[in-house]
């Protein structure tokens, strides 16, 4: 197993570099000359002998695609060169779209399935069929809206307005939902329709900062530069920390003749939350030096499973506070014990399903064995989304620094040991 472990050391070393090294905007995928160059710099350091190292460089050939290939889809964010060009032109024709009518709660439903009709008509087959799959299982606002921003969160913005309407229509009282659907709307480029959404949500909640950046960022996209100027000032009294505030607040800066100020903002929104568009902006104001390489405290404050659990999957119970309700209490603990015990049971198939198939999968032969995970492992980022995977080519740069390390730990430990064996093994 120890020619396995150093096989599957080199291969996850080399998917670092490949894949998940420290991320350039403008960075190009790596030419076959500089994957063939990292391939054998790892295999130097590997201790393989010349054989081993043959067979490395064939089972990478069947490999490589799988690293290439699929690794450029993870994350596709526009370039850009200018930040200021980020604000267009004052686009009257649509601003004029906007209608002047207050949207009010009774007609929240209509203009909702109004969109989606029109949604539908012109979406993607591939869009549709996402929609499609989900409304067919999931009904309630809730489990619409949280694949809605899921399936924004992966770069699927048509699908993520359905859902997103969807959810409205479920529950057209939520307030959340109606600014999520603005939010997506604004953000997958139709501004003009979220715009009624977010007044009205505006006089509902007039200090709520998170729907006065929403409205700013609507106007902005529009070209309305002093309106959206208001409303992130408003934003930004209540909520400094906001990492978009920031960024749009600081390609406002620009325009002012402030690209100071503009910077300080955009590293602020990028230590908040990591992400290639704010990279883009610090490295067009060649700031690029100041986010190189990220605290790891500070990053690992972003490595969360919050897409896919939220705070509230599971409440806990409340206990009564008298002698009275200890019969009551004793059956709700006797009730999560039973749970616990399935959890546990279940956890245990899983546990030997997983061992079985992994021993399985080794009986194939190492090669096999290796090629596998590794495009098992591809095959995951994929899944992920775009900001999660963002994260996670972050982190790349702090893999590799610590399997250098423990290769370091794993030698002295084998020399300790070797001499031990020694002394141990001296006659007399």
């Amino acid at each position: 197993m120890k020619r396995t472990t150093s096989l599957l050391s080199i291969l996850f070393l080399l998917f670092s570099s490949v894949g998940l090294g420290q991320i350039k905007p403008k960075q190009k995928p790596p030419s076959q000359a500089e994957i063939n160059k990292m391939m054998e710099n790892a295999m130097k350091e590997s201790g393989l002998s010349k054989e081993e190292q043959e067979e490395m460089k064939k089972m990478m050939k069947e490999v490589m695609p799988v690293l290439t290939e699929s690794n450029t889809k993870i994350v596709s964010y526009p370039e850009f060169t200018d930040n200021k060009q980020l604000i267009p032109k004052r686009d009257a024709a649509r601003i004029n779209t906007i209608s002047k009518k207050a949207l009010v709660d009774a007609d929240v439903t209509a203009t909702a399935t109004s969109l989606y009709n029109k949604l539908i008509q012109r979406a993607t087959a591939d869009e549709r069929a996402i929609i499609s799959k989900v409304i067919s299982k999931e009904k309630t606002g809730s489990s619409l809206m949280a694949a809605s921003v899921t399936a924004f969160l992966q770069g699927h913005n048509q699908a993520a307005m359905g859902l997103a309407m969807k959810a409205v229509m479920a529950d057209p009282k939520n307030a959340n939902y109606q600014n999520n659907l603005a939010a997506i709307l604004s953000q997958s480029g139709y501004p003009e329709k979220a715009i009624p959404f977010l007044k009205k949500l505006q006089q509902q909640l007039p200090g709520n900062s998170t729907i006065n950046n929403n409205l700013g960022f609507a106007w902005l996209k529009l070209g309305e530069v002093d309106s959206a100027k208001r409303l992130y000032a408003m934003a930004a009294i209540r909520n400094p920390a906001n990492p978009e505030t920031k960024l749009c607040g600081g390609v406002l800066k620009e325009l002012e003749g402030d690209p100071i100020e503009a910077v300080g903002n955009y590293v602020d929104a990028f230590e908040e939350i990591p992400n290639p568009f704010a990279e883009n902006m610090i490295n067009n104001r060649k700031a690029g030096d100041r986010i190189d390489k990220m605290d790891f405290e500070k990053l690992k404050q972003h490595i969360t499973i919050h897409e896919f659990f939220t705070g509230e999957w599971i409440k806990l119970p409340q206990f009564s506070s008298s002698v009275s309700g200890y019969g009551g209490d004793q059956s709700i603990r006797d009730g999560y014990h039973v749970m616990y015990e399935k959890l546990d049971k279940k956890l245990e198939e899983l546990q030997e399903t997983a061992e079985h198939d992994l021993n399985a999968l080794y009986d194939k032969g190492e090669n096999e064995f290796v090629k596998t995970l590794l495009k098992e492992n591809m095959t995951g980022v994929n899944m992920m989304s775009k900001p999660a995977a963002y994260i996670t080519k972050m982190l790349g740069f702090y893999f590799q620094e610590m399997m250098q390390k423990y290769k370091e730990e794993l030698a002295k430990l084998d020399k300790f040991i070797d001499e031990q064996r020694e002394i141990k093994n001296k006659s007399g």
